[in-house]
């Protein structure tokens, strides 16, 4: 008897589904994580390293240190931004690894958390400048950032500032391409078709 699994009427995994759920559990992480070290911070900011001290080796250890030193210094934002990351992040890892392994999965409650995350992540970035600002500061102030030769010297600062504000709003553009783009994936209707339930043929009903 051949396996239900082997039907040729049963549908198949899309290959783009795949990479929306890596995409999805990849960003869900990434969010848990900050989200934890965001509560972790504010909440034992003596306790983690980079708090109590401007002098850094490397530009590696002066961005570690500057996002720590804002984490602490804008706790009232941090917080709640933290455990929104948290909570958003890990939605997004339960559905992506329902999806990979149950292959069944709710489509409209995964589009509403993505949405969900698009939005926080809009939010994340309005409210959270007070943090960008504070990181920048520190960055450029550490010394560390090295510009290439020819960036005339009384340009560099201005040019340091810019570069980075840049990398924020690439990574900003990054996230939300990604979460748009999955929850797209998932309004096509061979990833319904495949995450649905299978139902019988009315012609197989008594």
């Amino acid at each position: 008897m051949a396996n239900e699994t082997d039907s040729p009427t049963a549908p198949r995994r899309p290959f783009y589904l795949v990479l929306t759920i890596i995409t999805m559990w990849l960003i869900g992480m990434h969010s848990v994580a900050e989200g934890l070290f965001a509560i972790d911070v504010v909440r034992n900011p003596a306790t983690v390293p980079g708090t109590t001290t401007l002098q850094y080796k490397d530009i590696e250890e002066a961005m570690k240190g500057a996002l720590v030193l804002a984490t602490a210094k804008h706790g009232r934002i941090a917080m709640p931004l933290g455990i929104g990351e948290l909570i958003l992040g890990g939605l997004l890892v339960m559905l992506s690894v329902r999806a990979l392994f149950a292959r069944r999965a709710s489509t409209s409650f995964a589009i509403q958390v993505l949405v969900a995350n698009i939005l926080f992540v809009i939010v994340d970035y309005v409210v959270s400048e007070p943090l960008r600002v504070s990181i920048v500061n520190t960055i450029v102030g550490s010394g560390l950032d090295e510009l290439p030769d020819f960036v005339p010297e009384q340009q560099r600062d201005e040019m340091q500032y810019l570069r980075w504000w840049w990398i924020f709003r690439i990574q900003l553009a990054i996230k939300l391409a990604a979460l748009a783009l999955s929850a797209f994936a998932f309004t096509r209707p061979k990833v319904r078709e495949f995450l649905s339930p299978t139902e019988p043929h009315p012609d197989e009903e008594f």
